[in-house]
């Protein structure tokens, strides 16, 4: 069975203010990730104005529990290395 980490599949893949490939977080776009429990948010901000607020949000979660369940229907075991708390998604 091939192993995954879990911070690798949920890996930004998009940067919405380039509209081109995730390099990291910049100065108009960032991105934070919490966790509590079993639940995961993902939270994107960018395109900041001139005063430092940003125009656009997004917010989505994850059940970790579920995607570990799809991916073992995939043949992929899932390490889970997502800590509790918050942190920048790098």
């Amino acid at each position: 069975m091939k192993k995954i980490q879990l911070l690798e599949m949920l890996r930004p893949q998009y940067d919405p203010f380039t509209k081109g490939k995730f390099k990291g977080n910049h100065r108009d776009l960032i991105i934070t990730r919490s966790r509590q429990g079993d639940k995961v948010t993902e939270s994107a901000s960018w395109a900041r104005d001139s005063a430092g607020m940003f125009y656009n949000h997004r917010e989505q979660s994850f059940w970790v529990s579920e995607l570990i369940a799809i991916s073992e229907s995939y043949g992929l075991k899932v390490i889970d290395d997502i800590p509790q708390g918050s942190s920048l998604v790098d």
